[in-house]
């Protein structure tokens, strides 16, 4: 099966997936969300210039899969794992890699917490704060 990368979706155009922070994942009926604190480039529709004490232009949402089956690694997340920021706030470090078959196969690997392999109807990114 030939491999894909997060850049050839759509939706994650102009999303600096390998930058951006993960937050938490929860299962919603058959869907997977993963909450992250995004980083959009300069071409996205969303990007406003960050504030001096950034280095990116940082929108939290969720990557909604949807239509998950024959997932694997979730029960093995280490959700007891989290970085604390100088802020207090948490986070389960980068997305180290993220692939796709167009047959649906997904691999998701977070920096802090272990990897997903799972099956999906297709992938968004719903923004929380845009």
């Amino acid at each position: 099966m030939l491999n894909h990368s997060a850049e050839e979706i759509t939706e994650l155009k102009h999303i600096d997936l390998w930058e951006s922070y993960v937050l938490g994942w929860e299962c919603v009926e058959d869907n997977l969300h993963i909450n992250i604190e995004a980083v959009l480039l300069p071409d996205h529709e969303a990007y406003t210039k960050p504030t001096p004490d950034l280095w990116a232009c940082y929108k939290k949402g969720t990557l909604q899969f949807k239509e998950v089956s024959s997932l694997e690694g979730y029960e093995e997340l280490k959700s007891d794992r989290p970085a604390t920021d100088a802020a207090g706030e948490k986070d389960y470090g980068h997305i180290e890699e993220f692939n796709f078959t167009k047959l649906g196969d997904y691999y998701f690997q977070i920096e802090l917490a272990g990897f997903l392999k799972f099956k999906a109807k297709g992938v968004k990114f719903v923004y929380t704060n845009v």
